[in-house]
């Protein structure tokens, strides 16, 4: 987990790289959509993101954005008890798919083009779930697109070897992974992290479900 301190674009925080084990765990093919928040909004009281109104955010097939952490938390509960938001440490697994390279698809910008929508190549535009190819997980839109809330509090990575973590018990700002099409190639990268306060809520930022598996 982590960039080594070659990787072109790297930043601080992504280091020390350092081993992670995990527990088995599912993660979405694609970012909740908003056919899929719709749903949701059906059933509950919860209030609408800020941009549903928008046409430029509120196609069924985007991501849904304009969400904060709590109302990407409550939609996981809803859909399943066993559903929540990925940790960091999932999520960056997920997203490398076996790889070391900056992006699941190779370390070149080019690489990043044909898998991911960024600022080079969106048309500064959300787009569709799924119309760029799926990595070798079978996952969508890892890079670029949406950005997408994991669970964590943010902290700094230690440099032992670690089960499962979770990120600090506390903190000012949670995890968001991924980049989004309004970010640099640099932005988009696997070990790429940021963070900002549960109630954050833009139009780039969305969320994609996990879900535990019982221990065999």
């Amino acid at each position: 987990m982590g960039s080594p301190d070659s990787e072109a674009g790297r930043w601080p925080d992504e280091g020390p790289q350092h081993e992670v084990t995990l527990s088995s765990f599912r993660l979405a093919r694609t970012p909740v959509t908003n056919a899929d928040y719709a749903e949701f909004l059906k059933e509950t009281s919860h209030p609408e993101p800020i941009y549903w109104k928008d046409r430029a955010f509120n196609h069924a097939d985007q991501p849904v954005v304009g969400v904060d952490w709590n109302g990407a938390v409550e939609y996981c509960r809803w859909l399943d008890p066993h559903a929540r938001l990925p940790t960091e440490a999932q999520w960056e697994y997920a997203c490398r798919a076996g790889t070391t390279t900056r992006f699941w698809s190779g370390n070149s910008d080019s690489d990043l083009d044909r898998v991911g929508w960024f600022s080079g190549n969106s048309g500064s535009r959300l787009h569709s779930v799924a119309e760029k190819p799926d990595s070798p997980f079978g996952l969508f839109d890892m890079h670029g697109n949406a950005r997408e809330w994991c669970h964590d509090w943010y902290g700094g990575y230690g440099d032992r070897a670690a089960a499962d973590p979770a990120g600090p018990s506390s903190g000012s700002g949670r995890v968001i992974r991924g980049g989004s099409f309004w970010n640099d190639a640099r932005w988009c990268r696997s070990a790429f992290r940021v963070r900002d306060v549960p109630s954050y809520r833009w139009y780039n930022l969305g969320f994609r479900v996990a879900l535990s598996l019982p221990s065999s």
